[in-house]
């Protein structure tokens, strides 16, 4: 390496794609055999310490991570620990009727409600259906706020508005929250007032949005966390709820379908029921839950065909894929074919070319980034309208499905628009459609796994469509996602081990 400013970049690199995965740590050896196109394994060695002796890389027994990561999880554990200690803050209040919006909330929601406001930590855990937003409103609705303020939160700007559609609650991102990165506000969040915090879609929660919360609250605040363990983790590191629970935190599951105009149809079932799924052969079918067998070769033209149908009957539908990039399944690929099919009539004199996408007039798009100033987040899904006669200052409008209209000035915001027919099914947690489509092919078998296919039919609440052969959708069901490296739950104990020998 010729200097110190680059030694070891090719290492650094390595371990952010290792902890973009959802691990926390890597083995010493797993990491120099990514590396070992780069550097002779003297030179592994060499960058390895150097990297770790800067302060940038964490060492510990064969364990190698970012010395950042490393210390978001000592820093969970040391909190984590006291909480496990004291987690009863009072006596579990016996709720005997609790109405939401005229609704009586069950003995399941009126059960989860008391335990999880009598914790310091507790997890509430439930697939589509079962009444997790109702169930947020009711916490908020009992909670004592003589005890301090409430805020709710999730981990992407989407499902952050999503949470406040269904919720009623105002909220916000947990990067918001911890005034991380772009996402920084002027509001100064007061956590001594805090004494309820809400934390919805949990699945998605890395270990750092983890430890910085655990860091700032209040010892007496109560955490919540609302989610879906079949869901598709985080995109970084971090296995928090699966961690959770195997610490001992309390966790109320749910089980009730509360969606009575669809609890018998397979749709419905099959979400309801996944957990206990392990093939083909535990699904249900009828016109709500489909499985079209058609070759490979064939499925770009019906599934394109079919979207461009829906979209053009403006029917809430969303076509997703497991992939960005790669084949002709992908985001990238079936965007580009939609385009014309959808908007064959868009003015072409009004184009954008971002770079990675050309926009039409009167496309479908998809928001990538936050931005707080212009009312648009992450996720966000809307069509565009070039040059808006309603505003001679702006170059563009975009009216999202849920009734905002957000307003582009200037050319720099408009690196933050893709093309929106097809999403990624990571883009789409936390939305809900009344039909989706997805793909399932050989092709895209390495991302088939049975986090995603959940993830996917349970974005739609009235149909799910998907196009690929019962082999594919075996394998997708049969095929677990791989245990995340995480150190959290050995920390956390070790923590423990440590101040009971001293007591």
């Amino acid at each position: 390496m010729s200097d110190n400013t680059t030694k070891g970049n090719y290492m650094l690199n390595a371990i952010k794609k290792i902890h973009l995965s959802g691990d926390s740590y890597t083995d010493i050896q797993i990491l120099f055999n990514n590396c070992v196109r780069y550097s002779d394994n003297s030179s592994l060695q060499e960058d390895l310490m150097y990297l770790c002796s800067t302060g940038i890389l964490s060492l510990d027994g064969g364990k190698v991570s970012s010395a950042h990561i490393a210390s978001c999880e000592l820093t969970a554990a040391k909190h984590l620990s006291d909480i496990l200690q004291n987690n009863i803050i009072e006596k579990p209040a016996l709720l005997t009727s609790v109405k939401v919006n005229e609704i009586e909330l069950c003995a399941e929601q009126r059960r989860a409600i008391s335990i999880s406001l009598s914790h310091r930590l507790s997890l509430i855990l439930g697939g589509a259906g079962t009444g997790k937003s109702t169930l947020i409103r009711g916490i908020i609705q009992a909670y004592d706020q003589s005890k301090g303020s409430y805020i709710a939160v999730a981990p992407t700007g989407k499902a952050a508005v999503n949470l406040r559609i269904k919720s009623g609650a105002q909220s916000m991102t947990v990067h918001s929250l911890l005034g991380l990165g772009i996402e920084t506000t002027d509001d100064r969040v007061d956590w001594g007032s805090i004494g309820l915090i809400i934390i919805d879609e949990a699945s998605m929660l890395t270990i750092e949005m983890l430890s910085g919360i655990l860091e700032h609250c209040r010892n007496d605040c109560r955490i919540i966390m609302v989610g879906d363990e079949n869901q598709l983790q985080s995109v970084g590191a971090g296995n928090v709820i699966f961690d959770l629970i195997e610490l001992g935190f309390p966790v109320i599951q749910l089980f009730n379908n509360h969606r009575q105009e669809d609890i018998f149809s397979a749709l419905s079932k099959n979400v309801q029921n996944y957990s206990w799924f392990n093939s083909i052969d535990d699904f249900q079918f009828d016109d709500s839950f489909m499985l079209v067998d058609i070759p490979e070769y064939s499925m770009q033209k019906y599934i394109c065909e079919e979207a461009a149908k829906r979209y053009m009957n403006n029917e809430s539908f969303q076509l997703l894929s497991p992939v960005n990039r790669s084949g002709n399944l992908s985001v990238s690929s079936l965007n580009n074919a939609l385009h014309s099919l959808v908007n064959p009539c868009a003015d072409k004199s009004d184009i954008i070319d971002n770079g990675n996408d050309l926009i039409w007039n009167g496309d479908r798009i998809l928001v990538v980034q936050n931005n707080h100033p212009l009312g648009y987040c992450n996720g966000d899904i809307g069509q565009i309208r070039m040059n808006p006669e309603e505003s001679t200052i702006n170059l563009a409008a975009i009216d999202f499905e849920d009734g905002r209209t957000c307003y582009i000035p200037t050319i720099d915001q408009l690196n933050d628009l893709r093309l929106g027919y097809a999403i990624t099914v990571h883009k789409s947690q936390g939305g809900e459609y009344d039909s989706v489509i997805l793909p399932l092919c050989e092709y895209n078998r390495n991302m088939l796994t049975r986090n995603l296919l959940y993830t996917a039919i349970s974005r739609a609440k009235k149909q799910i469509i998907l196009v690929g052969s019962p082999e594919m959708l075996d394998f997708a069901v049969r095929n677990y996602p791989r245990k995340r490296n995480s150190a959290l739950v050995q920390k956390t104990m070790q923590i423990m081990k440590k101040r009971s020998s001293v007591a």
